[in-house]
């Protein structure tokens, strides 16, 4: 499960870097060799985390790599159910249904992550653009699918 959620994490902070590349590579080949080190980076460094805030409850949030926390949970009486959140998802946002797109009062973007009861689990950072949003969820939705079905 851990290196479920490890993989996870490196794909979702990969997708959402904004990372650009002066010169082409020579082929498609080569490409793919970096973008698979780029991960396994990421992967070691990007994590969920599972805290007691100043009220009592706990959370769990999901840091990329850079230190930038990229999903933020509810508040769980337990340390337990947070962690239960974690992986409701890893079970939920491969259904696009689950993830909504919403638009803040100061004009960013961002999304969250619905449980099938509706109940929100995770509202992830807020983005300048509506596309980067979009793209941040599709990525957060594709991943979590291959780590679903992986454990199956």
């Amino acid at each position: 499960m851990i290196r479920h959620i490890l993989a996870l994490v490196a794909c979702v902070a990969l997708s959402l870097s904004t990372v650009a590349c002066a010169a082409e590579t020579d082929t498609e080949e080569e490409a793919d060799v970096t973008d698979v080190a780029d991960q396994e980076l990421v992967g070691r460094s990007a994590k969920f985390e599972v805290f007691q805030g100043k009220d009592g409850d706990y959370y769990f949030r999901l840091i990329a790599g850079n230190g930038e926390i990229i999903l933020r949970s509810e508040g769980y009486t337990t340390r337990q159910s947070a962690e239960k959140g974690i992986a409701s998802v890893i079970e939920n946002a491969p259904d696009a249904r689950n993830i909504e797109q919403r638009e803040a009062k100061d004009g960013s973007f961002y999304f969250v992550v619905k449980a099938g009861n509706g109940e929100v689990i995770g509202v992830s950072e807020m983005y300048v653009s509506r596309s980067n949003a979009v793209r941040g969820a599709r990525a957060v939705s594709a991943l979590t699918r291959i780590i679903r079905n992986d454990g199956q």
